[in-house]
């Protein structure tokens, strides 16, 4: 994306800010350099049993003192074991990422 190398990072349980929620996180791959990136990221948990996806949006700059960002507290635990899991225990998300401006 914008001629950069990007990784997604899923914490199913929660990372260190948020326990027992999912958090997710648009990271810059390491050894990538820039200046400031504007990022809109578009993401959906899917519904295996219907169409009740869960969807989020945000907007956010990414520069070097900020390499990463996301929603740390994207969704409970609870919610995505009662509704999100498909028959194999998986996960399933969608995320759709564009460049809408950097510098």
């Amino acid at each position: 994306m914008g001629d950069k190398n990007w990784t997604l990072t899923l914490y199913p349980k929660g990372d260190s800010r948020a326990e027992s929620k999912l958090s997710t996180f648009l990271h810059l791959a390491d050894g990538e350099t820039l200046g400031m990136i504007l990022v809109r990221v578009h993401l959906q948990v899917l519904d295996p049993r219907g169409s009740n996806h869960l969807k989020c949006c945000f907007k956010s700059w990414v520069m070097v003192s900020n390499r990463a960002q996301g929603m740390p507290q994207f969704m409970t635990l609870a919610k995505i074991q009662e509704a999100y899991l498909d028959l194999e225990d998986s996960l399933n998300v969608e995320i759709e990422c564009e460049v809408v401006n950097a510098s």
